[in-house]
């Protein structure tokens, strides 16, 4: 119930109101990895209603360093049962993130390269496709290192 009103809450505040919300949850630290996870499932949901050439489109590109971000998270070293878990949220929040820049990607990208917008979603998207680039290979990595064992 305390989950779906908050889905209600969020669906109605001013886009503006909504990005700062999701800005702030996702760069403190000290918030449940639940709420995080939850976090980026709203602005996902948020942005697929959102047309590229709308005054908004501009708002939720400003948001994309903070999708990154969550992608580049480190994660920790498998020593014990409780690290498992924490490498497994790690994972799970950092596939959450990759979900959502799709989700972006997909609602935000103008269908023409000719304008303004294109610029500033470039600008957004790039260093998106650089950490993304850089998570598959140390990926491939640690695949290749656990199987020359």
């Amino acid at each position: 119930a305390t989950s779906a009103c908050l889905e209600n809450l969020q669906n109605i505040l001013p886009v503006p109101h909504f990005l700062a919300s999701v800005s702030s949850t996702l760069s403190e630290d000290s918030v449940d990895d639940y709420i995080r996870k939850k976090t980026i499932r709203l602005l996902s949901e948020r942005v697929a209603e959102v047309n590229s050439d709308s005054p908004e489109a501009l708002l939720f590109l400003e948001a994309v360093p903070e999708l990154v971000s969550q992608v580049c998270v480190a994660r920790p070293k498998i020593t014990d049962e409780t690290s498992l878990v924490s490498y497994r949220r790690a994972i799970v929040m950092q596939q959450g993130a990759l979900i959502a820049i799709e989700s972006f990607a997909r609602s935000l990208y103008p269908p023409t390269d000719d304008s303004k917008l294109a610029k500033k979603a470039s600008d957004a998207f790039i260093p998106a496709l650089t950490s993304v680039t850089r998570l598959l290979g140390e990926g491939a990595s640690s695949w290749i290192d656990s199987n020359s064992d």
